[in-house]
């Protein structure tokens, strides 16, 4: 399970992050293996970053349905048949009372509230495709 967080993570940070703060390793997608040099800036922030995600990951799994937890972080919603509109799915909803519950009964740091944001994003923009696939 360490090994698919860690994965998670990294995934996380790559899709998320500016370009500026991604290494060439992961840009790059050729055969060469670059050199890492684990005293660059970028490195040292893209580490920091992916450590920031497996404490959200963690939390999350703490906190929720691992299925759920999957999901979420996957950017992969359930659309149901039922709601047409994002705000009356349950998956959705699940997401936000999350994100609630994190930010107003738990105070989650604004470091946590500011991934759950992106990936609240994510996860909506990704569901209005799933229930609207023709626009």
């Amino acid at each position: 399970m360490e090994n698919q967080i860690n994965i998670a993570a990294h995934r996380l940070a790559i899709s998320f992050a500016d370009d500026t703060d991604i290494p060439a390793r992961y840009k790059n997608k050729s055969d060469k293996q670059k050199k890492i040099n684990p005293d660059s800036s970028v490195e040292i922030r893209f580490q920091e970053d992916v450590a920031h995600w497996k404490r959200l990951i963690n939390t999350m799994f703490d906190r929720l349905d691992k299925s759920l937890a999957w999901r979420f972080l996957n950017i992969a919603p359930i659309p149901d048949n039922k709601s047409k509109s994002v705000a009356y799915n349950k998956d959705f909803c699940d997401f936000i009372d999350y994100l609630v519950l994190r930010r107003d009964k738990e105070n989650c740091d604004t470091d946590e509230l500011g991934r759950l944001a992106m990936l609240s994003s994510s996860f909506q923009r990704e569901l209005e495709k799933q229930l609207n696939p023709s626009e």
